[in-house]
């Protein structure tokens, strides 16, 4: 890595305020040249990390480049948001990206739905498609889920896991949603429009009500260590 960059990921974990203040004393070193922060999903940041990067991003060093990428900037600080200039990424039409991946799947590519990113990550952190987990009733998803978290022995990698599901369950419930009110053309999902059509047969509009409530206290709660597989518990119903 370049020395005078840094990156901070909150989908590998949570971005916390020693992580910020690590950074603050990265900004206090000498540099010749331009010095670039990421923070990959900042949304993931905690709220004390949050108000401590304030006053990084009010007055940055000399030669510094603060990137904030994410795709809930609704999920940040005001303030973090008042700071920053917005810089809008649109996806990548569908035939250029074939012809980017030629040999990929034209369900994988439907899946990226216009992001190539989806199509390079290494590790998708599920064993199975999202689809495959929604494709059933609730009590049945809570289910899949325990087999899941089950298998994995560290607290931080479930924790990080059902932080992934959580942003995905976001996206799909939003989705269903639009089929609902007959609008599944503005779908913004990784999901092709006749697979959210398909869900919104499997969760009535009062489930997805429900569970797009819930999302945001299941997000305090891992925040603040809550046990993941009872995040799941609560975030699905136990009825539709």
């Amino acid at each position: 890595l370049h020395p005078d960059h840094r990156t901070l990921d909150g989908e590998v974990e949570s971005i916390t305020i020693d992580h910020v203040r690590e950074l603050e004393h990265f900004l206090h070193q000498t540099s010749l040249s331009y010095r670039t922060v990421i923070l990959n999903r900042p949304e993931h940041m905690t709220r004390a990390a949050g108000h401590a990067l304030l006053k990084a991003l009010e007055e940055p060093p000399l030669r510094t480049i603060f990137l904030l990428i994410t795709a809930r900037p609704d999920q940040l600080l005001l303030t973090i948001r008042s700071r920053v200039q917005h810089i809008r990424m649109y996806r990548v039409p569908q035939d250029t990206l074939r012809r980017s991946f030629p040999t990929t799947e034209k369900n994988q590519l439907q899946r990226a739905s216009g992001r190539p990113g989806k199509l390079t990550e290494s590790n998708p952190g599920w064993e199975c498609p999202i689809e495959e987990l929604f494709l059933s009733s609730p009590i049945n998803v809570r289910r899949d889920l325990r087999k899941i978290l089950s298998s994995k022995k560290s607290f931080q990698e479930r924790k990080e896991r059902v932080s992934r599901l959580v942003d995905q369950v976001e996206q799909v419930m939003r989705g269903v949603l639009l089929a609902h009110a007959d609008l599944s053309h503005r779908n913004e999902s990784s999901l092709p429009e006749s697979t959210v059509t398909t869900l919104s047969h499997h969760y009535p509009l009062s489930t997805c009500r429900t569970i797009l409530n819930r999302i945001e206290r299941v997000r305090q709660g891992l925040e603040l260590n809550l046990q993941p597989e009872l995040a799941c518990e609560y975030l699905f119903p136990s009825h539709q």
